[in-house]
């Protein structure tokens, strides 16, 4: 065995189960949807149904397939209209991103389990349409925002571009792309048909697309990570790599983010990450997000020198101990494990192989993350 097993081995018992009320939460929600479901599909027979929906957002009200109602607090997303099915997930807690989703085909339950709805992509036949929005906050990351120009609603169709084939996309569909800075979000919309897209296609697209709810950005991000902003005597993104290493335990998978400093200078590291999990296309992986103490305090160790600093030499490591456990999302090949390091200008991005079991099919991977703390070998 080795000290790497025997280590992981030793500290299994002493991570946390997931939370249990926030899972339930999430499963009654999904069992909501699909219940309304049975009692006939909720579909607007009028343009003012659909107006008088516009201030249901405001108040917190969005709707799911089947009439299944969810709460949120401000969310974006599409109001519904006669041949539509619309999903919005409201706002999230970090890491994960806001989303909303609106088709001319039965929404499926990828969607409702807030992954990528590539199973539901796959069901289109020509002249059927399915609209992606995926939101983020304005300022989180400056680089990322010139990559969304201004826009105003409603968006234009006309401002999409053809893109090529995404990871996971099914064969004979294509995709359009739009990215807009609007209202304080960043959004990045997908529009996904069976072949080339019809007029009469392109046409409902737009229509669906004029009906986008997007409020005001809240006063701060969504997403809380630690601030980008270089601090004195940190690390330099450049002179960081990662890597992720993960062993069964018993049901999840329990191991680290090692973080090495390939730069010339000493370098600090300190505090908690935020890690999100992404796929191959950037796209956001539905996770949830919990502390944990570092590894040397579960083993009763004594604490490592200058703690809670971590000074690395040039070549040398630093961990941050991470456990997840039921991994239900699209089985997509690699995942991105993304650390945002406090002090540390840039994420942090480390490909990683996940195989795992899924004990709760409708609630997010729970997502065990620790400090950075020195890495023993």
């Amino acid at each position: 065995m080795s000290d790497l097993e025997r280590t992981i081995g030793e500290a299994r018992e002493s991570l946390p189960e997931p939370d249990a009320l926030a899972t339930e939460r999430a499963r009654r929600a999904v069992l909501a949807a699909r219940a309304g479901r049975g009692r006939g599909r909720l579909v607007a027979g009028a343009l003012a149904f659909a107006a008088a929906l516009g201030a249901a957002f405001a108040l917190g009200l969005v709707l799911a397939p089947g009439g299944a109602t969810r709460t949120a607090a401000n969310g974006p997303g599409f109001l519904p209209a006669a041949g539509w099915e619309t999903f919005q997930t409201g706002l999230t807690q970090e890491p994960m991103a806001p989303t909303a989703t609106a088709a001319t085909v039965p929404l499926g339950h990828d969607v409702l389990d807030e992954t990528f709805p590539w199973q539901t992509v796959a069901t289109l036949r020509p002249g059927q349409v399915l609209l992606e929005a995926v939101f983020g906050y304005t300022g989180d990351l400056q680089d990322l925002d010139t990559q969304f120009p201004p826009r105003s609603l409603p968006l234009s169709l006309h401002d999409a571009r053809a893109i090529g084939t995404l990871e996971g996309q099914p064969l004979g569909t294509t995709a359009l792309r739009l990215e807009a800075r609007v209202n304080g979000w960043n959004l990045d919309l997908l529009v996904f048909t069976r072949g080339r897209i019809t007029s009469s296609a392109r046409a409902a697209a737009q229509q669906e697309l004029d009906r986008l709810v997007v409020p005001h950005g809240p006063p701060g991000p969504l997403e809380r990570r630690p601030a980008l902003r270089q601090s004195r005597g940190a690390c330099r993104p450049s002179a960081l790599r990662a890597s992720v290493r993960l062993q069964g335990a018993t049901g999840s998978l329990l191991g680290s983010i090692v973080v090495r400093n390939v730069g010339a200078e000493r370098c600090n590291l300190r505090g908690r990450p935020t890690v999100e999990l992404r796929d191959a296309n950037g796209v956001r992986l539905p996770s949830r997000e919990q502390p944990v103490p570092p590894l040397w305090k579960q083993l009763g160790s004594p604490e490592p020198q200058e703690w809670p600093t971590v000074t690395l030499a040039p070549r040398a490591e630093a961990q941050v101990v991470v456990q997840l456990r039921n991994w239900c999302v699209v089985p997509v090949k690699p995942v991105f494990f993304h650390a945002y390091l406090p002090g540390v200008g840039a994420p942090i991005s480390a490909p990683a192989r996940v195989t795992l079991r899924c004990d709760e099919p409708h609630a997010p991977v729970s997502l065990s993350v620790g400090p950075v703390e020195p890495r023993t070998s």
